[in-house]
């Protein structure tokens, strides 16, 4: 899989997550990890749920989630330690079908776990 698709897999990733954390005025979790508070509060809950942290980023954590490996990054207000959302981030695919058969599980999961997206305006 080249850059090009693994940009593209994070961008959907990314853009439903934030749907799903825009969706409400309450504070949505993942995996019991409230999405609220700082980058350091909501990374010492991740890592009681067994992620670990990047030796580099602060902000990105490795995992499971729903038995599959991924990344997490912590994505925070700009200028701000508070947390905006998470970003999950799963290993690259070797083909686009591959690519759309996780993305069509991963869009299932969310939506089981968070129910459906709807545009709040």
């Amino acid at each position: 899989m080249n850059m090009k698709m693994k940009n593209i897999l994070i961008s959907v990733v990314a853009t439903f997550m934030s749907f799903f954390v825009a969706s409400g005025q309450e504070v949505m979790e993942f995996q019991g990890v409230p999405i609220s508070g700082t980058v350091s509060s909501c990374g010492q809950a991740l890592r009681k749920k067994g992620f670990k942290r990047d030796r580099v980023y602060d902000e990105i954590y490795r995992g499971k989630y729903r038995g599959a490996e991924v990344e997490l990054l912590l994505a925070a207000n700009p200028g701000s330690d508070e947390v905006a959302m998470f970003v999950l981030s799963y290993p690259i695919r070797s083909s686009w079908d591959a690519t759309y058969n996780l993305y069509d599980t991963v869009k299932m999961m969310l939506t089981s776990d968070y129910g459906r997206a709807t545009m709040v305006q």
